[in-house]
């Protein structure tokens, strides 16, 4: 089977959304993919280790995203709130932009699929930035300068971000603010 040309795809739903892991099929679409499921059920995107166009993952659904394989994305947009894992040991390479920036009560968690073992997110140039992420486990590569932004949380087992030494929050700390911000009945996010 041979996929071509240029086309976009909205892909909606829950439990396995695509599958191009198939050793008869050819993907030659550089077409974008966008991914808008607002459930809180898991999804999953079997990439089958080939090359695509922009991945943009949007709407307000707090299921989990799994992305499987080592592909590559033109061009990555994450909106929030969303919760991406990405298969321990993988490496997903962005050849152009990759976007993360959620909100004070809209945060992005970005983690491996194993605690303790990263998954690689690599792009060649520029800077990355992002901000309100939850990062775990999380290796950024490629040449590019990875920020996280003042906002996120460094919970364990990353390499390659940088995170401010003057705004950015520990794990710890993550947990104390968001116990402080929420006592009273009273919600105002992490970060006062």
């Amino acid at each position: 089977v041979t996929i071509g040309g240029i086309g976009s795809w909205n892909l909606t739903g829950t439990g396995t959304i695509l599958d191009l892991s198939g050793t008869n099929l050819t993907w030659g679409n550089t077409g974008s993919f966008t991914l808008s499921d607002t459930s809180s059920s898991a999804k999953t995107f079997i990439g089958g280790g080939r090359s695509y166009g922009p991945l943009v993952v949007v709407g307000g659904g707090t299921g989990i995203l799994t992305l499987t394989g080592d592909n590559t994305f033109a061009s990555v947009l994450i909106g929030s709130p969303k919760s991406i894992l990405l298969t321990s040991g993988s490496h997903t390479i962005i050849v152009g932009n990759f976007t993360a920036i959620g909100g004070p009560n809209a945060t992005i968690s970005i983690a491996s699929t194993i605690s303790g073992s990263s998954a690689t997110l690599s792009d060649a140039a520029g800077t990355v930035t992002c901000d309100y992420l939850v990062l775990q486990d999380s290796a950024a590569t490629g040449g590019a300068t990875w920020t996280a932004g003042e906002h996120s949380v460094d919970v364990s087992g990353n390499s390659g971000w940088v995170f401010s030494t003057t705004e950015g929050m520990s794990y710890s700390s993550f947990l104390r603010e968001l116990r402080i911000s929420t006592s009273g009945g009273t919600a105002r996010g992490y970060r006062a």
